[in-house]
């Protein structure tokens, strides 16, 4: 048996992510209630309500919180339909199908592409990356939402999209060649309103390039004529894109829930609080203390102190390279604009969310998509540092602190303290409840959990739909 061939192969990379999260389910891990997810298992799995009325219905599907995000409820409909089924089987668990596809999906494509942008590198490196992406995309494994796993999904397809793009630009001479990018990059406004943010700004960032490689100072950063043919249909999908989702948002959606269920949402949740724009300090502090967390486990001060050293080290690694030729020239810019974006949204999202900001809240699914765009980053770094340098090894050892980190997180007991520290306590008994219809609960449980036991067993006092959702007002809606 030839054990190099074996490891060389190109599909042991994503087997090896995808026994990550067997194991993670075998194990019962990274699985919890919520009160929100308890209550869409309900409302998604509910005989009166057809799907096609219920994927317009923000007040039930968003708890009034309009969004223009229904492709997201589609895909939240199928995982309650998927856990419904399975408890019927008494199978009971509580993860995310589509998170599950989304992780391994990303984690294979991530593989193939690094295979692809550099053939040559030493075969451990390949597993690091889809690792640590399959880890942090743990947290995420529980059924609570689709909307920040498909973005961040979506996210990594367009950036690899990007980084193979600007090192080859002849292979994207053919419209072909861009499929899957433009398919993504229409879908992804309809996923979240963080999916419309990085369409828009795909559409900035494409733009820019189109401009740069037009111009002799394109040259600077190894920009060309030979850019603009490949730059060119994302240039056009991505501001038609974001445009196209502007005009659902406000035109085509509300009119849509009107017709199937006679109301217009109300828009109050989208309008900004005032100084979203100016809460730079909650932004940074959001990503350092998320960046830190990421690669130590640490919280709080620790954190933040971890963060900010790892990313000034990155930037620092990505300069040195610059100045060497190792990296493209266009990579530096591109990594200090996007760490600019990233604190914009995040200052953006902390303002209309304060609550994020709270210790058990900070280190959640909010920061995925920002963890996810900041794997990839140093992923080109580390396949582009030449060598053993000890640059390369500084980076290797952000790969091994990452993983480990992430899997003494998956492998810790939940946090005892916090808003939903009494669902995490709850959520074994909750599963056993659901797999023994002829038990009744002899101890305390959520008051959502103890309605989701009611309605999968028929049992009496399941409330009406309109009493299961908190923010269900007859005042609220604009008929």
């Amino acid at each position: 048996m030839n054990l190099k061939k074996i490891f060389s192969s190109s599909f042991l990379v994503p087997i090896s992510c995808f026994l990550l999260i067997a194991i993670t389910v075998l194990c019962s891990r990274q699985q919890h209630t919520y009160q929100e997810s308890n209550c869409f298992l309900v409302i998604y799995n509910h005989s009166k309500l057809p799907l096609l009325k219920l994927l317009f219905d923000p007040l039930r599907t968003d708890w009034q919180c309009y969004q223009a995000r229904e492709l997201s409820y589609l895909v939240d409909a199928l995982d309650a339909r998927f856990i419904y089924g399975c408890i019927k089987l008494k199978l009971a668990h509580f993860y995310s199908l589509s998170a599950i596809i989304f992780t391994l999906a990303g984690a294979a494509y991530i593989s193939s592409m690094l295979r692809k942008l550099y053939s040559d590198a030493a075969e451990y490196l390949y597993y690091l990356p889809p690792l640590l992406y399959t880890l942090v995309h743990l947290d995420s494994i529980s059924f609570f939402r689709s909307s920040k796993p498909a973005v961040a999904f979506g996210t990594t397809l367009i950036f690899f999209y990007f980084a193979d793009l600007l090192k080859d630009p002849e292979k994207y001479s053919r419209i072909r060649s861009h499929w899957y990018a433009i398919l993504t990059i229409l879908l992804l406004p309809y996923f979240d309103r963080m999916g419309f943010f990085v369409t828009a700004v795909t559409a900035a960032g494409s733009i820019t390039l189109m401009l740069a490689a037009a111009t002799p100072q394109g040259e600077r950063f190894q920009l060309g004529s030979k850019h603009l043919p490949a730059l060119r249909p994302m240039v056009i999908t991505a501001t038609l894109s974001a445009l196209l989702s502007v005009i659902y948002n406000f035109h085509i959606a509300p009119r849509i829930i009107n017709a199937l269920n006679g109301y217009y949402p109300s828009f109050e949740y989208q309008r900004l609080p005032e100084g979203s724009f100016l809460n730079i300090k909650a932004g940074v502090l959001f990503l350092i203390e998320n960046t830190g967390h990421t690669f130590t486990a640490l919280k709080l001060n620790p954190a933040a102190f971890a963060g900010i050293i790892i990313v000034l080290l990155v930037t620092a690694i990505a300069l040195n390279l610059h100045k060497c030729d190792h990296l493209p020239r266009y990579f530096l810019p591109i990594w200090l604009l996007s760490l600019g974006t990233m604190v914009f949204c995040a200052a953006i999202i902390t303002c209309r969310h304060p609550a994020m900001m709270k210790p058990d809240v900070i280190y959640g699914i909010y920061f995925l998509i920002f963890e996810t765009l900041f794997v990839n980053f140093i992923t080109i770094l580390l396949f582009s540092t030449p060598g053993k340098t000890m640059l390369k090894k500084i980076l290797v050892f952000l790969f091994a602190a990452g993983i480990a980190a992430r899997i003494f997180m998956t492998a810790s007991p939940p946090d005892k303290d916090g808003h939903l520290a009494m669902h995490h306590a709850t959520t074994p008994y909750t599963i056993e409840m659901l797999n023994h219809p002829e038990k009744r609960p002899d101890r305390p449980l959520p008051q959502s959990s103890a309605h989701l036991i009611k309605f999968v067993h028929n049992r009496p006092g399941v409330l009406p739909l309109e009493l299961t959702n908190p923010r269900f007002r007859k005042q609220d809606i604009r008929k």
